[in-house]
């Protein structure tokens, strides 16, 4: 029926949309404090863009599945061109 409907599947909508709600974040277009919460990463490699954002640190998988450690592991995994042009 999705394929019919020509629709993605509702866990790509749904990445999508805490990736969009993420680059508003970023962005100041929404008023949620970021000070906490979106920090550069504590060092650079190869595999990190100047887009990326430190991974909050998480001890239970409850906390690992929550909107920040995983939209941002799904951020920071973007190209990183795609992360300026996404949205």
């Amino acid at each position: 029926m999705l394929a019919q409907l020509k629709w993605t599947p509702l866990e790509d909508r749904r990445k999508n949309a805490h990736l969009s709600m993420l680059d508003k974040i970023r962005n100041q277009e929404v008023n949620i404090s970021t000070s906490h919460t979106l920090l550069p990463p504590d060092r650079i490699s190869r595999n990190t863009s100047t887009n990326s954002f430190q991974i909050p640190q998480c001890n239970t998988t409850t906390r690992k599945e929550s909107f920040y450690p995983k939209t941002i592991r799904d951020w920071n995994a973007l190209p990183s061109s795609e992360t300026v042009t996404l949205f």
